[in-house]
């Protein structure tokens, strides 16, 4: 309905459902197949103002990429896109 490239949730959100990455993070898809940093545990809080939130590790294979260090764009969409 709106335009999607308003807001970088909206454009993360459009190419994710091509297959594409946002600034080098994965997508939801990819992020659940690889799961939490070392399998951590994370909480959810309920906080005042900001509501519902989670604080734990992201979902990346290793702690370099959470870095950016070893973070790419290019996953099989991408390939395809070239």
């Amino acid at each position: 309905e709106g335009n999607e490239v308003i807001s970088e949730v909206g454009l993360e959100n459009r190419l994710n459902k091509d297959g594409l990455r946002y600034r080098l993070n994965r997508t939801q898809k990819e992020a659940d197949e690889v799961g939490r940093l070392e399998g951590l545990p994370g909480i959810t809080l309920n906080l005042p103002i900001i509501g519902e939130t989670f604080i734990g590790p992201p979902k990346v294979a290793s702690i370099w990429e959470a870095l950016g260090f070893t973070a790419t764009s290019n996953n099989e969409a991408r390939q395809n896109e070239k």
